[in-house]
């Protein structure tokens, strides 16, 4: 409980050349998350970074509150998506079900347009074909396939080169999985502690020496080593909130310290300094502005379209096997934790440790709880429909309802909501254009 005594930060970032954090979890990482896009964004530029990562689990629901952030903090929004991944690469020829395989965390920030269009169709493909379980999985061949305009990174401990170094794989094994990534990543040790508490390694030194080792592969296979936190929560004492959303789904040891929280260019010098001052300083921030800089300002949607109106479905069924010729789709509408289900959650947890807390204290939680997403569901009344000469692709991703793969429907993944703002948005661009000609 020693994170909720914890006072409020006001942390600040004074270092003279800031890092840029290229791994971060919002609000939409389903049941997982605590930070609102506004706020990542606003801390970033509060901060003097020149950018920041979205990274969710598996969606970018994110992406338009980030791109109105961006816009409203004038900060540059590197997005992204952190995959459920599986390894199809290596399995000889074999005929494998993808659903055997073991399924790995993988980076993919986007480098340019081309790269958002190729994420959002990954996604979608993942969605509607490789959905096992409640997790949509990219195979591998089709990330090969489709990563042009993208940069893919091996991501946190679930990634499948820190797996392949807990394991002590072969050379020619590893080689394989670092040639295949843009760069590497290692975090702060204190994420691994359940790699010690679960045996697989001894100590803290142990899980540093693992950090060592993916700099050493970088070095050899001239790879950009970055530091990233893999932030799930913005503070330190904002922890206690995602041991709260733990409990509700009855994950084991909740109470494992975690430490998810975004760190200051300060912080993450501190938490590598065991690498020597010279290589804290690259990985935590000439590599991470490295990477930084080769991506471009993207653009969500095609500036120069006009997306038609909301459409009512009326007795419209826009079912899947109909979705790749016709140009109307359902809308999805995000399910997000309301005030009454955060107070449910939060009473539930400190019940079940025999604590009371004050009502004031009780309402500072609540708060932060709301907000985060619970599901995907399709808006009851609402299909858009795509300008000619684009395709879905150039404006969303898509999935099933609530990731269910036996649905008749496919979806939108971004909300009515943002179809409206983007009418709005090219609306008032045209009014401007017309008036200035």
């Amino acid at each position: 409980m020693n994170s909720f005594n914890k006072q409020s930060s006001n942390r600040i970032d004074n270092a003279d050349k800031k890092r840029v954090e290229l791994h971060l979890h919002t609000k939409m990482s389903k049941m997982d998350a605590l930070i609102s896009p506004e706020e990542a964004i606003k801390t970033a530029k509060k901060w003097g970074h020149s950018a920041i990562a979205i990274t969710d689990h598996g969606n970018v629901q994110a992406f338009p509150e980030a791109m109105l952030a961006a816009e409203k903090y004038d900060i540059k929004v590197i997005y992204g998506m952190e995959a459920y991944s599986v390894n199809d690469l290596d399995v000889g020829g074999k005929e494998l079900k993808l659903s055997k395989l073991w399924r790995y965390h993988q980076t993919i920030l986007v480098k340019n347009q081309v790269g958002l269009k190729n994420l959002y169709r990954l996604i979608s493909e993942s969605n509607l074909q490789h959905c096992y379980r409640g997790f949509s999985c990219i195979p591998k061949s089709q990330l090969k396939k489709y990563r042009e305009g993208l940069l893919i990174g091996s991501a946190c401990n679930a990634g499948e080169l820190y797996w392949a170094l807990l394991e002590n794989r072969t050379e020619q094994e590893l080689e394989a999985i670092v040639t295949f990534c843009d760069f590497l990543e290692i975090q702060p040790i204190s994420h691994g502690k359940w790699v010690t508490e679960c045996g697989k390694l001894a100590d803290e030194e142990e899980l540093k020496n693992i950090n060592r080792r993916i700099v050493e592969l970088g070095e050899k296979y001239n790879k950009p080593v970055v530091a990233t936190d893999d932030a799930h929560f913005l503070n330190p004492e904002d922890e206690i909130c995602r041991r709260i959303y733990l409990h509700s789904q009855k994950f084991i040891a909740t109470d494992r310290e975690c430490p998810l929280y975004l760190r200051t260019t300060e912080e993450m010098l501190e938490e590598f300094s065991y690498l020597g001052e010279q290589k804290a300083y690259e990985v935590v921030v000439e590599n991470t502005n490295l990477i930084n800089n080769t991506t471009d300002y993207i653009k969500l949607f095609p500036q120069e379209s006009y997306l038609s109106n909301l459409k009512d479905n009326a007795s419209e069924n826009l079912a899947k096997d109909q979705f790749i010729q016709n140009k109307k789709f359902s809308v999805g509408n995000i399910v997000t934790v309301g005030n009454t289900t955060a107070r449910k959650f939060v009473h539930k947890y400190f019940e079940s440790r025999g604590f009371s807390i004050t009502n004031e204290k009780l309402q500072t939680l609540i708060e932060k709880c709301v907000g985060v997403k619970q599901n995907t569901r399709r808006h009851p009344n609402l299909h858009i429909v795509i300008p000619d000469g684009y395709d879905i692709y150039d404006f969303t991703p898509l999935q099933y309802p609530a990731n269910d793969p036996d649905s008749d429907i496919v979806i939108t993944q971004f909300p009515a909501s943002y179809f409206r703002k983007i009418e709005l948005k090219i609306q008032r661009r045209m009014l401007y254009d017309h008036k200035n000609k």
